[in-house]
């Protein structure tokens, strides 16, 4: 018998979701900072949270360089 697949939040029962795109870009500190971090209009940015999806490769640069941003979030 192997417990190996349980998840340290299954074990501590505690359940945890990933941050939306809204929560990422006000973890940057806001639609304008995201926007100059990436070289970017601010409506770009808008769009993101408006469509629930960051660009995929804007997405692997923000995991590499923030990855604290993409913390879950636990429920409220």
């Amino acid at each position: 018998y192997s417990a190996c697949w349980l998840s340290y939040d299954f074990i501590m029962n505690t359940q945890t979701t990933p941050p939306s795109v809204s929560e990422i870009v006000s973890r940057l500190g806001g639609q304008s900072k995201t926007a100059e971090i990436f070289g970017i209009r601010q409506p770009s940015v808008a769009e993101w949270i408006k469509n629930e999806q960051i660009p995929p490769a804007r997405l692997m640069y923000l995991k590499l360089a923030r990855p604290e941003v993409f913390q879950p979030s636990l429920p409220s």
